[in-house]
């Protein structure tokens, strides 16, 4: 059994109602009117897909698509989709926490919305909503972009009915900007084989569909906190992910290794899947055409911590 964790993060890696009450950030409320009070940041508990996940998808591939005993925890591992630490492990070794990680390479947020099979351990990718949030209370003593966002509040109605009181929700990054997604001229390998998708037009509508869900989770939090009090004593952060992400592509010499590169991916793979991995790891904002580099997540890390310190200007605070 796990120790009462009440600090929790809701990954999301693709995460969207018009606004119940205007939100305020740190800089323009006062210290007496400030709502985040966690005094003592000792336990991260963490879930969502290939961004977060340090181990976990491992144990089901080797264990015959079996999940993990109750109480099991993550060991250690760098051997992940960042090539390196997850953003998670680097908040744990820097804000001296325990970490303990239920995130699954491959997750969606329900298999009821959007399943994904995969023949390693002949089944769908276990999802947050029914495989990770479950397993976390086990541990414990005791279709569209509206029905994702209402699946990642329900997935946090089971934790904040589990006893978590701090959250920190973290928006999309902006995904448009992923070499996968992006414009051939900004670097873009979406697959086209045959030459007939309009790959600029997928970068665009991928680019709305972050910015939908992102306004979303903007405006739904506010009015399930302050109008529905759907969360009583529940203390929120909306952590920016797009713009942190955004800021080291347009800005990369204030992040990155010289020369910076936030375009291209560390690991190359041909036709055949060997795979080869580039010099100068620190000058790269991603990893693979999808997922951000242990730099960028060791970046994240900070500003996570700054996060729940309270003295984020990537944060929102409610509660």
């Amino acid at each position: 059994m796990l120790p009462l964790m009440k600090y929790v993060y809701l990954s999301a890696l693709l995460s969207q109602l018009a606004t119940a009450a205007t939100p305020s950030t740190l800089s323009d409320r006062d210290e007496s009117s400030f709502k985040w009070k966690l005094k003592k940041f000792k336990s991260l508990v963490t879930f969502g897909d290939s961004y977060t996940d340090e181990s976990r998808f491992g144990y089901f591939y080797s264990h015959n698509g079996s999940a993990p005993p109750v109480g099991w925890v993550d060991p250690i591992s760098n051997n992940t989709a960042s090539g390196g630490y997850t953003w998670a492990r680097y908040v744990a070794f820097d804000a001296k926490v325990n970490l303990y990680d239920y995130a699954v390479s491959g997750a969606v947020c329900s298999n009821e919305i959007t399943p994904r099979w995969i023949s390693a351990i002949n089944g769908d990718f276990p999802s947050v909503l029914e495989y990770e949030i479950p397993a976390y209370v086990a541990d414990m003593p005791g279709k569209t972009l509206p029905d994702y966002t209402e699946c990642v509040f329900s997935a946090l109605d089971k934790i904040y009915a589990n006893g978590a009181r701090f959250f920190v929700l973290q928006n999309v990054i902006p995904l448009q900007l992923a070499p996968l997604y992006a414009t051939p001229g900004n670097g873009g390998v979406y697959p086209n084989p045959d030459g007939t998708t309009n790959v600029t037009e997928v970068s665009y509508r991928m680019w709305e569909s972050v910015k939908s869900v992102n306004d979303i989770y903007k405006y739904q939090l506010p009015y399930e906190l302050l109008i529905q009090n759907r969360y009583p004593g529940a203390q929120f952060a909306l952590m920016d992910m797009y713009s942190i992400i955004a800021d080291i592509y347009y800005n990369p010499d204030q992040y990155l290794a010289s020369p910076a590169n936030v375009t291209g991916y560390i690991e190359q793979c041909d036709a055949s899947g060997t795979c080869s991995l580039a010099a100068n790891q620190e000058s790269f904002l991603w990893f693979n055409s999808l997922h951000p580099s242990w730099k960028t997540d060791s970046i994240i890390a900070e500003r996570f911590v700054e996060v729940v310190k309270g003295q984020s200007k990537y944060a929102t605070y409610w509660g």
